[in-house]
């Protein structure tokens, strides 16, 4: 029972990543988009802080497209195998399994850990 609330909470977990990573996607998008806006401001601007302000602008947003290109990474990362991690928890820390699990029958939780062993 234990365990397969903990792989549904995992499964869960893998595809938020991809959702996650997928809006932070169309983030950058809209960030490049921005920033080619910027640039032909530049380009049509004739007064020397009106660029400048722009060009700060474009700074901040190459500085936000390194952040969210950092993050994409992150998401993208593969969870590592679930039943090698929820074995080596429940052997090696089996509380906060427990822990995660307030609110449930601890007879019926004991009882799993039995039958995950």
């Amino acid at each position: 029972m234990a365990k397969g609330m903990f792989q549904k909470l995992w499964e869960e977990r893998g595809e938020l990543s991809l959702e996650q990573a997928h809006t932070l996607k169309l983030e950058l998008g809209k960030i490049d988009k921005k920033v080619e806006q910027f640039l032909e401001r530049i380009i049509e601007a004739n007064n020397h802080t009106v660029i400048k302000a722009y060009e700060n602008q474009v700074r901040k947003l190459e500085e936000e497209k390194i952040t969210l290109s950092e993050n994409i990474a992150q998401c993208g990362r593969p969870l590592p195998d679930f039943d090698d991690t929820f074995r080596t928890a429940a052997i090696s820390q089996p509380f906060l399994l427990l822990e995660e699990l307030k609110g449930v029958n601890s007879e019926m939780v004991g009882a799993s850990f039995i039958f995950i062993i």
